[in-house]
């Protein structure tokens, strides 16, 4: 989807920039920015307060972004800016999905809360990222962590990787769940 939109396929043409992008390096010609540096980060800065020019940019990518801003608005305000017209806006966004500050977390997002927040987009895909599948995973995970953790934060953090492993299967009905209709009422991520 991400490579459909955006147009990756000819990144040559395109200015694309990665808002949140942490280390993760999805072409080598896409600027990565984040508020803390790690491996791969072109640019440290805050999202709500972009250090570019009005309609800079041929696409923007907020991939698990806006969940970790206080001021959501203002980063939606800022992608409006830096976008050329005609510009693409990649954005996906939690749904049934644990707490994870990075460093916070601040809001879940329905398919149609998104929808409306991004109204006056010209939406050309809308729906579920992971599936109800991965919501579920998601959530066991953090509900076994926390029970058999006993309270010791140390503890609860190790049992989290263990269960990860034993759930990560689950997601494998995505395969077949994401393509349902309603996905999108349990759905880890829109």
């Amino acid at each position: 989807m991400l490579k459909k939109y955006i147009g990756l396929d000819k990144i040559a043409n395109r200015v694309i920039l990665n808002i949140g992008s942490a280390s993760d390096v999805i072409d080598p010609a896409v600027i990565n920015l984040d508020v803390i540096y790690t491996p791969n980060v072109d640019i440290i800065a805050d999202g709500t307060n972009l250090p570019f020019t009005d309609s800079q940019f041929d696409a923007v990518i907020s991939d698990m972004t806006l969940e970790h801003v206080k001021d959501q608005q203002k980063m939606m305000d800022e992608f409006r800016r830096i976008l050329k017209p005609g510009g693409l806006l990649y954005v996906s966004v939690p749904f049934m999905t644990p707490y994870h500050s990075a460093p916070g977390d601040y809001n879940r997002w329905t398919k149609d809360g998104l929808a409306y927040a991004f109204g006056d987009y010209e939406i050309m895909e809308l729906g579920t990222r992971d599936g109800p599948a991965s919501g579920l995973a998601y959530i066991l995970v953090d509900f076994f962590a926390l029970l058999f953790s006993f309270g010791i934060e140390i503890l609860r953090k190790a049992m989290i990787v263990f269960f990860l492993v034993v759930f990560s299967p689950i997601k494998l009905l995505d395969l077949f769940m994401i393509h349902l209709p309603a996905s999108h009422v349990v759905a880890g991520m829109v």
